[in-house]
Protein backbone atom coordinates (compact mmCIF):
# COMPACT_ATOMS: atom_id res chain seq x y z
CA UNK A 1 0.00 0.00 0.00
CA UNK A 2 1.18 3.75 -0.72
CA UNK A 3 2.34 6.44 1.94
CA UNK A 4 1.06 9.63 1.10
CA UNK A 5 2.83 13.06 2.42
CA UNK A 6 0.66 16.14 2.12
CA UNK A 7 2.77 19.64 2.09
CA UNK A 8 1.32 22.29 3.82
CA UNK A 9 1.41 25.98 2.34
CA UNK A 10 1.02 28.23 5.31
CA UNK A 11 0.02 32.29 5.00
CA UNK A 12 2.60 34.53 6.50
CA UNK A 13 1.89 37.05 9.50
CA UNK A 14 1.06 40.74 7.84
CA UNK A 15 1.79 44.17 9.15
CA UNK A 16 -1.23 46.90 9.27
CA UNK A 17 -0.05 47.84 5.66
CA UNK A 18 0.27 43.62 4.57
CA UNK A 19 3.60 43.66 4.34
CA UNK A 20 5.14 40.67 5.92
CA UNK A 21 7.09 41.62 9.06
CA UNK A 22 10.49 41.44 8.50
CA UNK A 23 12.80 38.40 8.03
CA UNK A 24 9.09 36.50 8.42
CA UNK A 25 9.66 33.25 5.76
CA UNK A 26 6.57 31.51 3.88
CA UNK A 27 6.94 27.75 4.47
CA UNK A 28 6.30 26.36 1.86
CA UNK A 29 5.95 22.02 1.55
CA UNK A 30 5.82 21.32 -2.38
CA UNK A 31 3.16 17.96 -2.15
CA UNK A 32 5.11 14.70 -2.70
CA UNK A 33 4.02 12.01 -5.49
CA UNK A 34 2.33 8.97 -3.76
CA UNK A 35 5.58 6.58 -2.90
CA UNK A 36 4.56 3.24 -4.02
CA UNK A 37 5.75 0.40 -2.58
CA UNK A 38 5.36 -3.59 -3.05
CA UNK A 39 2.33 -5.32 -2.13
CA UNK A 40 2.27 -7.24 1.05
CA UNK A 41 0.16 -10.30 2.17
CA UNK A 42 -2.63 -9.15 4.16
CA UNK A 43 -2.77 -10.31 7.41
CA UNK A 44 -5.10 -12.91 8.73
CA UNK A 45 -7.89 -11.66 9.92
CA UNK A 46 -6.73 -13.41 13.59
CA UNK A 47 -3.90 -11.92 13.43
CA UNK A 48 -3.25 -8.50 15.33
CA UNK A 49 -2.66 -5.86 12.81
CA UNK A 50 0.84 -3.67 13.99
CA UNK A 51 0.04 -0.44 15.83
CA UNK A 52 1.52 2.36 13.79
CA UNK A 53 3.10 5.22 16.75
CA UNK A 54 0.84 8.60 16.33
CA UNK A 55 2.38 11.20 15.04
CA UNK A 56 3.00 14.35 16.94
CA UNK A 57 0.98 17.43 15.78
CA UNK A 58 2.81 20.81 16.31
CA UNK A 59 0.37 21.42 18.69
CA UNK A 60 1.51 19.04 21.05
CA UNK A 61 4.76 19.15 20.02
CA UNK A 62 4.90 22.93 21.36
CA UNK A 63 2.89 22.45 24.27
CA UNK A 64 5.17 19.74 24.85
CA UNK A 65 7.93 21.94 24.80
CA UNK A 66 6.40 24.63 26.85
CA UNK A 67 5.77 22.67 29.51
CA UNK A 68 9.03 20.88 29.41
CA UNK A 69 11.12 24.46 29.84
CA UNK A 70 8.70 26.10 32.54
CA UNK A 71 9.26 22.54 34.30
CA UNK A 72 12.67 22.28 33.73
CA UNK A 73 15.64 24.53 35.54
CA UNK A 74 14.21 27.89 34.79
CA UNK A 75 13.63 28.53 38.24
CA UNK A 76 17.75 28.34 38.67
CA UNK A 77 18.18 29.99 35.54
CA UNK A 78 15.24 31.95 34.40
CA UNK A 79 16.19 32.94 30.52
CA UNK A 80 14.71 32.17 26.92
CA UNK A 81 16.98 32.71 23.95
CA UNK A 82 19.57 34.76 25.72
CA UNK A 83 16.86 37.03 27.28
CA UNK A 84 16.19 37.00 31.08
CA UNK A 85 12.67 36.25 31.58
CA UNK A 86 10.44 39.09 33.95
CA UNK A 87 8.15 37.83 35.66
CA UNK A 88 8.33 35.19 38.22
CA UNK A 89 8.78 31.56 36.65
CA UNK A 90 6.19 30.24 38.67
CA UNK A 91 3.70 32.89 37.06
CA UNK A 92 4.12 31.29 34.18
CA UNK A 93 3.76 28.18 34.76
CA UNK A 94 0.67 28.97 36.75
CA UNK A 95 -0.26 30.70 33.30
CA UNK A 96 0.09 27.76 31.70
CA UNK A 97 -0.83 25.36 33.84
CA UNK A 98 -4.10 27.09 33.47
CA UNK A 99 -4.43 26.40 29.71
CA UNK A 100 -3.00 22.99 29.73
CA UNK A 101 0.06 24.30 28.69
CA UNK A 102 -1.64 25.04 25.06
CA UNK A 103 0.27 28.34 23.25
CA UNK A 104 -1.01 31.09 23.95
CA UNK A 105 -0.10 33.10 20.40
CA UNK A 106 -1.01 31.25 18.32
CA UNK A 107 -3.75 29.96 15.24
CA UNK A 108 -3.18 26.30 14.57
CA UNK A 109 0.81 26.18 13.34
CA UNK A 110 1.20 30.05 12.89
CA UNK A 111 1.16 32.98 15.01
CA UNK A 112 -2.08 35.17 15.94
CA UNK A 113 -3.12 38.54 14.70
CA UNK A 114 -2.65 39.44 18.25
CA UNK A 115 0.83 39.38 17.50
CA UNK A 116 0.81 41.98 15.26
CA UNK A 117 -0.94 44.26 17.96
CA UNK A 118 0.90 43.68 20.58
CA UNK A 119 4.35 44.70 18.68
CA UNK A 120 2.49 47.77 17.43
CA UNK A 121 1.75 48.80 21.29
CA UNK A 122 5.36 47.27 22.25
CA UNK A 123 6.86 49.60 19.65
CA UNK A 124 5.33 52.52 21.63
CA UNK A 125 6.14 51.99 25.30
CA UNK A 126 8.52 55.01 25.37
CA UNK A 127 5.28 57.03 24.93
CA UNK A 128 4.59 56.11 28.55
CA UNK A 129 8.11 56.66 29.56
CA UNK A 130 9.16 52.66 29.15
CA UNK A 131 11.23 51.41 26.48
CA UNK A 132 10.31 48.48 24.31
CA UNK A 133 13.98 47.21 24.19
CA UNK A 134 13.26 46.00 27.78
CA UNK A 135 10.20 43.35 26.99
CA UNK A 136 11.94 41.01 24.58
CA UNK A 137 11.13 43.26 21.53
CA UNK A 138 14.06 42.56 19.12
CA UNK A 139 14.46 38.96 19.73
CA UNK A 140 10.72 38.50 19.53
CA UNK A 141 11.01 40.04 15.88
CA UNK A 142 13.77 38.09 14.94
CA UNK A 143 12.10 34.89 16.26
CA UNK A 144 9.03 35.84 13.78
CA UNK A 145 11.67 35.66 11.27
CA UNK A 146 13.24 32.28 12.29
CA UNK A 147 9.82 30.35 11.61
CA UNK A 148 10.96 29.06 8.57
CA UNK A 149 13.13 26.21 10.30
CA UNK A 150 12.82 23.06 9.41
CA UNK A 151 10.02 21.30 11.71
CA UNK A 152 11.90 20.42 14.54
CA UNK A 153 13.89 23.52 14.73
CA UNK A 154 10.27 25.41 13.95
CA UNK A 155 8.55 23.47 17.19
CA UNK A 156 11.37 24.87 19.05
CA UNK A 157 11.17 28.73 18.07
CA UNK A 158 7.42 28.71 18.41
CA UNK A 159 7.54 27.16 22.16
CA UNK A 160 10.13 30.03 22.84
CA UNK A 161 8.53 32.53 20.63
CA UNK A 162 5.39 32.14 22.84
CA UNK A 163 6.84 32.08 26.45
CA UNK A 164 9.03 35.14 25.27
CA UNK A 165 5.49 36.85 23.92
CA UNK A 166 3.37 35.70 27.44
CA UNK A 167 6.26 36.99 29.27
CA UNK A 168 6.79 40.39 27.38
CA UNK A 169 2.85 40.99 27.50
CA UNK A 170 2.54 40.28 31.11
CA UNK A 171 5.62 42.52 32.25
CA UNK A 172 4.31 45.02 30.05
CA UNK A 173 0.85 45.16 31.18
CA UNK A 174 1.89 45.19 34.96
CA UNK A 175 4.60 48.02 34.33
CA UNK A 176 1.90 50.12 32.75
CA UNK A 177 -0.82 49.69 35.47
CA UNK A 178 1.64 49.34 39.01
CA UNK A 179 5.14 50.43 37.53
CA UNK A 180 8.17 48.81 36.36
CA UNK A 181 9.77 49.16 39.97
CA UNK A 182 8.51 48.20 43.68
CA UNK A 183 9.14 51.09 45.30
CA UNK A 184 10.19 49.88 48.61
CA UNK A 185 13.23 47.94 46.53
CA UNK A 186 14.61 51.03 46.06
CA UNK A 187 14.40 52.76 49.64
CA UNK A 188 12.63 52.12 52.67
CA UNK A 189 11.88 55.85 52.42
CA UNK A 190 9.05 55.19 50.10
CA UNK A 191 7.02 52.17 50.83
CA UNK A 192 5.23 49.96 48.30
CA UNK A 193 1.88 51.94 48.30
CA UNK A 194 -0.09 49.96 45.45
CA UNK A 195 0.95 46.32 45.42
CA UNK A 196 0.94 44.50 41.61
CA UNK A 197 -1.71 42.09 41.50
CA UNK A 198 -0.99 39.00 39.11
CA UNK A 199 -4.80 38.07 39.31
CA UNK A 200 -5.82 41.43 37.83
CA UNK A 201 -8.05 40.27 34.80
CA UNK A 202 -5.86 42.08 32.00
CA UNK A 203 -3.75 38.98 32.86
CA UNK A 204 -6.07 36.10 33.36
CA UNK A 205 -5.82 35.63 29.55
CA UNK A 206 -3.77 37.12 26.47
CA UNK A 207 -7.01 39.35 25.17
CA UNK A 208 -8.35 38.24 21.21
CA UNK A 209 -6.46 41.05 18.44
CA UNK A 210 -9.16 43.29 18.19
CA UNK A 211 -9.13 44.25 22.37
CA UNK A 212 -5.81 43.79 23.01
CA UNK A 213 -4.56 47.53 22.17
CA UNK A 214 -7.46 48.87 24.33
CA UNK A 215 -6.34 46.64 27.39
CA UNK A 216 -3.16 48.01 27.69
CA UNK A 217 -3.91 51.89 26.54
CA UNK A 218 -6.59 51.15 29.59
CA UNK A 219 -3.68 50.55 32.27
CA UNK A 220 -1.85 53.58 32.51
CA UNK A 221 -3.25 56.36 35.63
CA UNK A 222 -5.88 58.03 34.18
CA UNK A 223 -4.90 60.92 36.45
CA UNK A 224 -4.10 64.97 34.82
CA UNK A 225 -0.99 65.07 36.55
CA UNK A 226 0.16 61.60 34.73
CA UNK A 227 -1.02 62.88 31.44
CA UNK A 228 0.44 65.53 31.55
CA UNK A 229 4.12 64.52 31.78
CA UNK A 230 3.23 61.96 28.79
CA UNK A 231 2.31 64.81 26.98
CA UNK A 232 5.62 66.74 27.88
CA UNK A 233 7.75 64.05 27.22
CA UNK A 234 6.25 63.78 24.03
CA UNK A 235 7.50 67.02 23.45
CA UNK A 236 10.60 66.56 25.14
CA UNK A 237 11.54 63.76 22.48
CA UNK A 238 10.30 65.96 19.27
CA UNK A 239 12.66 68.24 20.71
CA UNK A 240 15.42 66.08 21.18
CA UNK A 241 14.98 64.69 17.76
CA UNK A 242 15.35 68.06 16.28
CA UNK A 243 18.57 68.70 18.06
CA UNK A 244 17.45 69.83 21.57
CA UNK A 245 18.12 73.63 23.13
CA UNK A 246 21.25 75.61 22.49
CA UNK A 247 23.60 75.89 25.27
CA UNK A 248 23.62 79.70 26.55
CA UNK A 249 27.57 80.12 27.20
CA UNK A 250 29.37 82.11 29.24
CA UNK A 251 28.52 84.29 32.12
CA UNK A 252 25.70 86.54 33.85
CA UNK A 253 23.35 87.92 31.41
CA UNK A 254 21.26 91.07 32.62
CA UNK A 255 18.13 93.38 31.21
CA UNK A 256 19.37 95.98 28.68
CA UNK A 257 22.34 93.63 27.35
CA UNK A 258 23.09 93.17 23.47
CA UNK A 259 24.57 90.32 22.09
CA UNK A 260 24.48 86.79 20.68
CA UNK A 261 24.51 84.90 24.46
CA UNK A 262 21.11 86.73 24.69
CA UNK A 263 19.82 85.40 21.21
CA UNK A 264 20.64 81.98 22.30
CA UNK A 265 18.59 82.40 25.76
CA UNK A 266 15.74 83.50 23.82
CA UNK A 267 15.92 80.48 21.45
CA UNK A 268 16.11 78.43 24.56
CA UNK A 269 13.48 79.75 26.20
CA UNK A 270 10.93 79.87 23.28
CA UNK A 271 11.66 76.26 22.74
CA UNK A 272 10.34 75.18 26.25
CA UNK A 273 7.88 77.71 26.49
CA UNK A 274 8.91 80.44 28.54
CA UNK A 275 8.97 82.77 25.80
CA UNK A 276 6.10 82.35 23.49
CA UNK A 277 7.30 83.46 20.05
CA UNK A 278 11.03 84.59 18.90
CA UNK A 279 10.56 88.30 17.64
CA UNK A 280 11.25 89.13 14.03
CA UNK A 281 13.63 91.77 15.19
CA UNK A 282 16.27 92.56 18.17
CA UNK A 283 16.64 88.93 18.75
CA UNK A 284 19.83 89.75 20.18
CA UNK A 285 18.01 92.14 23.17
CA UNK A 286 17.56 91.44 26.61
CA UNK A 287 14.16 92.80 26.03
CA UNK A 288 11.18 93.26 28.50
CA UNK A 289 9.71 89.93 27.17
CA UNK A 290 12.74 87.79 27.80
CA UNK A 291 13.01 89.06 31.26
CA UNK A 292 9.51 87.73 31.69
CA UNK A 293 10.20 84.67 30.43
CA UNK A 294 13.12 84.26 32.59
CA UNK A 295 11.53 85.24 35.65
CA UNK A 296 9.09 82.30 35.04
CA UNK A 297 12.00 80.14 34.48
CA UNK A 298 13.04 80.84 37.69
CA UNK A 299 9.51 80.68 39.34
CA UNK A 300 8.98 76.69 37.19
CA UNK A 301 12.58 76.06 38.91
CA UNK A 302 12.26 77.60 42.38
CA UNK A 303 14.81 80.21 41.90
CA UNK A 304 14.71 83.63 43.16
CA UNK A 305 12.52 85.49 40.81
CA UNK A 306 14.84 88.50 39.75
CA UNK A 307 14.94 88.19 35.80
CA UNK A 308 18.44 88.19 35.53
CA UNK A 309 20.50 85.17 33.72
CA UNK A 310 23.03 84.10 36.88
CA UNK A 311 25.14 81.02 37.36
CA UNK A 312 22.49 79.47 38.62
CA UNK A 313 19.76 79.72 36.67
CA UNK A 314 21.89 79.37 33.76
CA UNK A 315 23.12 76.01 35.30
CA UNK A 316 19.47 75.10 34.66
CA UNK A 317 18.99 76.28 31.25
CA UNK A 318 21.67 74.37 30.42
CA UNK A 319 20.57 71.18 31.46
CA UNK A 320 20.54 68.72 28.44
CA UNK A 321 16.84 67.54 27.39
CA UNK A 322 17.92 64.30 27.88
CA UNK A 323 18.41 64.59 31.17
CA UNK A 324 14.84 66.03 31.43
CA UNK A 325 13.34 63.53 29.78
CA UNK A 326 15.15 61.12 32.12
CA UNK A 327 13.59 62.81 34.91
CA UNK A 328 9.92 62.96 33.57
CA UNK A 329 10.12 59.37 32.84
CA UNK A 330 10.99 58.77 36.51
CA UNK A 331 8.03 61.05 37.47
CA UNK A 332 5.69 58.78 35.25
CA UNK A 333 6.94 56.04 36.91
CA UNK A 334 5.61 57.17 40.39
CA UNK A 335 2.54 58.02 39.37
CA UNK A 336 1.56 54.43 38.41
CA UNK A 337 2.74 53.54 41.95
CA UNK A 338 -0.37 55.58 43.51
CA UNK A 339 -3.28 54.16 43.50
CA UNK A 340 -6.35 54.67 40.92
CA UNK A 341 -9.15 55.35 43.46
CA UNK A 342 -8.17 58.73 44.87
CA UNK A 343 -11.31 61.01 45.72
CA UNK A 344 -11.09 62.85 48.53
CA UNK A 345 -7.07 63.21 49.99
CA UNK A 346 -4.40 64.82 51.21
CA UNK A 347 -1.64 65.50 48.84
CA UNK A 348 2.02 66.87 50.37
CA UNK A 349 4.78 66.87 47.23
CA UNK A 350 8.22 66.73 49.32
CA UNK A 351 10.31 68.76 46.26
CA UNK A 352 7.47 71.02 45.67
CA UNK A 353 7.59 71.99 49.39
CA UNK A 354 3.70 72.00 49.17
CA UNK A 355 0.50 70.32 50.85
CA UNK A 356 -2.67 70.21 49.32
CA UNK A 357 -6.56 68.91 49.49
CA UNK A 358 -8.07 67.45 46.58
CA UNK A 359 -11.92 66.84 46.75
CA UNK A 360 -13.31 64.57 43.19
CA UNK A 361 -10.33 66.51 41.36
CA UNK A 362 -10.10 69.62 42.37
CA UNK A 363 -7.60 71.39 44.97
CA UNK A 364 -9.73 72.74 47.87
CA UNK A 365 -6.76 73.96 50.03
CA UNK A 366 -2.88 74.70 49.55
CA UNK A 367 -0.28 76.16 51.14
CA UNK A 368 3.54 75.94 51.73
CA UNK A 369 5.57 72.79 53.73
CA UNK A 370 8.74 73.00 55.62
CA UNK A 371 10.25 69.05 55.29
CA UNK A 372 13.07 66.86 56.36
CA UNK A 373 17.05 68.28 56.16
CA UNK A 374 19.05 65.75 53.79
CA UNK A 375 20.36 63.98 56.99
CA UNK A 376 16.49 63.57 58.31
CA UNK A 377 14.69 63.35 54.85
CA UNK A 378 10.62 63.13 54.97
CA UNK A 379 9.74 59.73 54.07
CA UNK A 380 6.97 58.58 50.95
CA UNK A 381 3.97 56.73 52.27
CA UNK A 382 0.16 56.38 52.01
CA UNK A 383 -1.76 56.33 55.55
CA UNK A 384 -5.14 57.93 56.59
CA UNK A 385 -5.06 60.48 59.15
CA UNK A 386 -7.45 60.13 61.68
CA UNK A 387 -6.63 62.45 64.28
CA UNK A 388 -6.19 65.95 65.50
CA UNK A 389 -4.21 67.04 68.79
CA UNK A 390 -4.88 71.00 70.05
CA UNK A 391 -1.76 71.72 72.17
CA UNK A 392 0.36 69.07 71.52
CA UNK A 393 3.15 67.88 74.07
CA UNK A 394 6.00 66.42 72.18
CA UNK A 395 7.95 62.96 73.22
CA UNK A 396 11.02 64.20 71.87
CA UNK A 397 12.93 61.70 69.70
CA UNK A 398 15.50 60.02 71.23
CA UNK A 399 17.92 60.85 68.05
CA UNK A 400 17.45 64.43 68.90
CA UNK A 401 18.02 64.40 72.71
CA UNK A 402 21.28 62.42 71.93
CA UNK A 403 22.30 64.78 69.06
CA UNK A 404 20.45 67.78 70.04
CA UNK A 405 19.27 68.45 73.77
CA UNK A 406 21.90 66.85 75.66
CA UNK A 407 25.23 68.94 74.36
CA UNK A 408 22.83 71.88 75.29
CA UNK A 409 22.02 70.66 79.19
CA UNK A 410 25.80 69.72 79.76
CA UNK A 411 26.45 73.89 79.09
CA UNK A 412 23.52 74.77 80.52
CA UNK A 413 21.54 73.03 83.46
CA UNK A 414 18.61 75.32 83.39
CA UNK A 415 17.73 74.03 79.64
CA UNK A 416 14.86 72.19 80.27
CA UNK A 417 13.52 74.64 82.87
CA UNK A 418 13.40 77.35 80.23
CA UNK A 419 11.96 75.36 77.67
CA UNK A 420 9.24 73.91 79.26
CA UNK A 421 10.85 70.07 79.27
CA UNK A 422 10.00 67.40 81.56
CA UNK A 423 12.28 64.56 82.82
CA UNK A 424 10.27 60.65 82.66
CA UNK A 425 12.40 57.48 84.45
CA UNK A 426 11.96 55.53 81.16
CA UNK A 427 9.38 55.40 78.31
CA UNK A 428 6.56 53.26 80.05
CA UNK A 429 3.49 55.51 79.78
CA UNK A 430 3.39 55.16 83.69
CA UNK A 431 7.04 56.71 84.40
CA UNK A 432 7.53 58.95 87.10
CA UNK A 433 8.71 62.56 86.69
CA UNK A 434 12.20 63.19 87.97
CA UNK A 435 14.23 66.77 88.17
CA UNK A 436 16.73 67.57 86.61
CA UNK A 437 18.76 68.50 89.34
CA UNK A 438 18.37 65.33 90.44
CA UNK A 439 20.95 63.97 87.39
CA UNK A 440 24.51 64.63 87.51
CA UNK A 441 24.68 66.03 83.80
CA UNK A 442 28.75 65.49 83.72
CA UNK A 443 28.69 61.57 84.29
CA UNK A 444 25.89 62.02 81.10
CA UNK A 445 26.78 59.85 77.88
CA UNK A 446 24.08 60.98 75.50
CA UNK A 447 24.04 57.46 73.45
CA UNK A 448 23.26 56.05 76.58
CA UNK A 449 20.39 58.59 77.89
CA UNK A 450 17.85 56.07 79.66
CA UNK A 451 15.46 58.72 80.11
CA UNK A 452 12.03 60.17 78.48
CA UNK A 453 12.00 63.93 76.98
CA UNK A 454 8.58 65.79 77.08
CA UNK A 455 7.63 68.77 75.94
CA UNK A 456 4.92 70.62 77.47
CA UNK A 457 2.57 72.77 75.18
CA UNK A 458 3.00 76.33 74.52
CA UNK A 459 5.25 79.28 72.68
CA UNK A 460 8.38 77.07 73.06
CA UNK A 461 7.29 74.02 71.86
CA UNK A 462 8.41 73.12 68.11
CA UNK A 463 5.26 71.65 67.39
CA UNK A 464 3.08 74.66 67.38
CA UNK A 465 -0.64 74.99 68.75
CA UNK A 466 -1.66 72.05 66.58
CA UNK A 467 -0.45 68.53 65.47
CA UNK A 468 -2.13 65.89 62.62
CA UNK A 469 -1.72 62.13 62.78
CA UNK A 470 -1.82 59.54 60.78
CA UNK A 471 -0.08 56.27 62.69
CA UNK A 472 2.82 55.33 60.41
CA UNK A 473 6.54 53.24 61.15
CA UNK A 474 8.53 56.71 60.53
CA UNK A 475 6.16 57.98 63.04
CA UNK A 476 6.20 61.41 61.05
CA UNK A 477 3.10 63.86 60.79
CA UNK A 478 2.05 67.00 60.22
CA UNK A 479 2.09 69.96 62.90
CA UNK A 480 2.35 73.72 63.84
CA UNK A 481 5.27 75.77 64.21
CA UNK A 482 6.42 79.13 66.09
CA UNK A 483 9.36 79.44 63.15
CA UNK A 484 6.99 81.30 60.77
CA UNK A 485 9.93 82.96 58.86
CA UNK A 486 11.46 79.82 57.34
CA UNK A 487 8.16 80.03 54.80
CA UNK A 488 9.61 82.78 53.10
CA UNK A 489 12.58 80.27 51.93
CA UNK A 490 12.81 78.91 48.48
CA UNK A 491 13.97 75.50 49.76
CA UNK A 492 12.63 74.75 52.97
CA UNK A 493 14.56 71.33 54.46
CA UNK A 494 14.72 72.35 57.95
CA UNK A 495 12.40 68.82 59.64
CA UNK A 496 13.90 66.16 61.11
CA UNK A 497 11.25 64.34 58.85
CA UNK A 498 8.30 65.48 59.96
CA UNK A 499 5.95 68.07 57.94
CA UNK A 500 4.97 71.99 59.20
CA UNK A 501 1.98 72.96 57.66
CA UNK A 502 1.94 76.91 56.58
CA UNK A 503 -1.77 77.51 57.29
CA UNK A 504 -2.46 74.16 59.88
CA UNK A 505 -5.68 76.06 61.16
CA UNK A 506 -6.94 76.17 57.47
CA UNK A 507 -6.27 72.45 57.84
CA UNK A 508 -8.19 71.45 61.26
CA UNK A 509 -11.08 73.82 59.87
CA UNK A 510 -11.02 72.18 56.80
CA UNK A 511 -10.95 68.31 58.80
CA UNK A 512 -13.70 69.61 61.44
CA UNK A 513 -16.37 71.17 58.82
CA UNK A 514 -18.51 68.55 59.84
CA UNK A 515 -17.59 67.66 62.51
CA UNK A 516 -20.32 69.00 65.42
CA UNK A 517 -18.92 71.86 67.80
CA UNK A 518 -15.49 72.77 65.65
CA UNK A 519 -15.96 75.93 63.85
CA UNK A 520 -12.77 77.70 63.21
CA UNK A 521 -14.06 79.97 66.20
CA UNK A 522 -13.85 77.02 68.31
CA UNK A 523 -10.96 75.82 67.38
CA UNK A 524 -9.01 78.98 68.40
CA UNK A 525 -10.69 79.25 71.78
CA UNK A 526 -9.40 75.54 72.44
CA UNK A 527 -6.13 76.74 71.66
CA UNK A 528 -6.18 79.97 73.45
CA UNK A 529 -7.09 77.54 76.78
CA UNK A 530 -3.74 75.72 76.49
CA UNK A 531 -5.02 72.69 76.70
CA UNK A 532 -4.24 69.60 75.64
CA UNK A 533 -7.14 68.08 73.68
CA UNK A 534 -7.30 65.19 70.98
CA UNK A 535 -9.93 64.45 68.44
CA UNK A 536 -10.93 61.67 66.41
CA UNK A 537 -12.33 61.78 63.10
CA UNK A 538 -15.43 60.08 62.08
CA UNK A 539 -14.29 60.35 58.56
CA UNK A 540 -10.51 59.45 58.12
CA UNK A 541 -8.72 60.77 55.04
CA UNK A 542 -5.74 59.42 53.30
CA UNK A 543 -2.34 61.32 52.92
CA UNK A 544 -0.17 60.65 50.26
CA UNK A 545 3.63 61.88 50.90
CA UNK A 546 5.20 61.99 47.48
CA UNK A 547 8.29 62.96 45.80
CA UNK A 548 7.30 64.31 42.36
CA UNK A 549 10.24 66.38 40.70
CA UNK A 550 8.13 67.29 37.84
CA UNK A 551 4.97 68.40 37.12
CA UNK A 552 2.90 70.86 34.98
CA UNK A 553 1.08 73.47 37.23
CA UNK A 554 -2.77 75.20 36.72
CA UNK A 555 -0.57 78.55 34.92
CA UNK A 556 0.70 75.44 32.24
CA UNK A 557 4.04 75.61 33.43
CA UNK A 558 6.02 73.26 34.05
CA UNK A 559 7.54 72.81 37.03
CA UNK A 560 11.30 71.41 37.86
CA UNK A 561 12.67 70.30 41.26
CA UNK A 562 16.01 69.31 42.50
CA UNK A 563 16.67 65.85 43.50
CA UNK A 564 16.65 67.35 47.34
CA UNK A 565 17.45 63.05 48.49
CA UNK A 566 18.76 61.73 45.41
CA UNK A 567 15.82 59.59 45.32
CA UNK A 568 15.50 60.08 41.70
CA UNK A 569 19.11 58.69 41.48
CA UNK A 570 18.24 56.02 43.16
CA UNK A 571 15.43 55.22 40.90
CA UNK A 572 17.12 55.93 37.80
CA UNK A 573 19.65 53.48 38.60
CA UNK A 574 17.03 50.69 39.72
CA UNK A 575 15.25 51.38 36.49
CA UNK A 576 17.99 50.58 34.04
CA UNK A 577 20.00 47.49 36.15
CA UNK A 578 21.07 45.01 33.64
CA UNK A 579 20.04 47.44 31.18
CA UNK A 580 16.33 47.07 32.25
CA UNK A 581 16.25 43.00 31.27
CA UNK A 582 14.98 42.71 35.26
CA UNK A 583 11.84 44.06 34.95
CA UNK A 584 11.91 45.81 37.97
CA UNK A 585 13.32 42.74 40.12
CA UNK A 586 16.56 43.94 41.62
CA UNK A 587 18.78 41.11 42.14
Amino acid sequence: MGLCLIGCSHPVLQTEKGSPLPGAVQAVIEPMPEAIAPEQPMPAPSEPVALIPPVETPLQSRQTRIEQKLNGNMAMLPVVRGEILLRDISELKSFYGGRAWQPAWFDGDMPSAAVAVFLKVLGKAEEEGLFSGDYHYEEIKNLLGALGAGPDERAAVQADLDILLTDAYRAYAAHLYAGKIEPGRVSNQWPVQKKYDPKMPELQEIPPADRLETTLLSLPPHYLGYQQLRDLLAKYRRLEAAGGWPVVPGGKLVPGQRNARVAALKQRLFLSGELPAMPAKNRDLYDASLEKAVRLFQRAHNQKEDGVAGPATLRLLNMPVGERMDQIRLNMERWRWMPRNMDRYIFVNIPAFQMKVAEKGFVVLKMRTIVGMEDNPTPSFADRLNQIEINPYWNIPQSIVEKEIVPKVKRDPSYLTRQGIRIYRDWRPNAPEISPAAIDWKDVTPKKFPYRLVQDPGPMNPLGRIKFLFPNKFNVYMHDTPKRHLFDRQGRTFSHGCIRLEKPIDLAEYLLKNEPGWSKQQILKKIGTGQHQVITLRNPIPVHIVYLTVWTGPDGLTYFRDDLYEYDHLLHTAMHKNGGKTGGYLF
